[in-house]
């Protein structure tokens, strides 16, 4: 039965306990053994040959595949690297984390005019037509 990793951070694994059930329950009709794994488990780097390497829990570890839950594009891409497909990849990642970088891949499409502010702002700019809606760029959930 091949092994795929459903990979989360911890504080967002302890909220979609759900979801984790369901995907471990619809793998199994599939013959998939889905395991929970949060970024805080694994230790991830390169060895002397420049290859990337996974560590889980101290000890060697590499998924038949991903389906990552989690935010840094920056894991996900080390698992393509090591040749583990990975579901939400990093350019996924990188674009959908981000509402800045998801409006610029978007540009063309009708959307709101859009102004990217410094994290630490906490109004709109002066000369600015309201209504206004002010998010930070990498907030989730709602």
């Amino acid at each position: 039965m091949d092994t795929l990793w459903l990979l989360y951070d911890e504080a967002d694994l302890a909220v979609n306990l759900g979801f984790v059930d369901l995907m471990r329950d619809r793998g199994r009709v599939r013959g998939l053994n889905i395991v929970p794994v949060t970024t805080q488990e694994l230790t991830l780097g390169m060895d002397a040959s420049g290859a990337p390497v996974c560590l889980r829990a101290g000890v060697p570890a590499r998924p038949r595949a991903v389906l990552s839950r989690q935010r840094d594009s920056l894991i996900s891409f080390h698992f393509e690297r090591m040749g583990v497909p990975v579901f939400n990849g990093a350019r996924v990642c990188a674009i959908c984390n981000d509402k800045r970088v998801t409006h610029q891949f978007l540009s063309g499409l009708p959307m709101p005019e859009t102004v990217f502010l410094p994290a630490t702002a906490s109004a709109p700019p002066p000369g600015t037509r309201f209504p206004v809606v002010l998010k930070p760029a990498c907030s989730h959930g709602g």
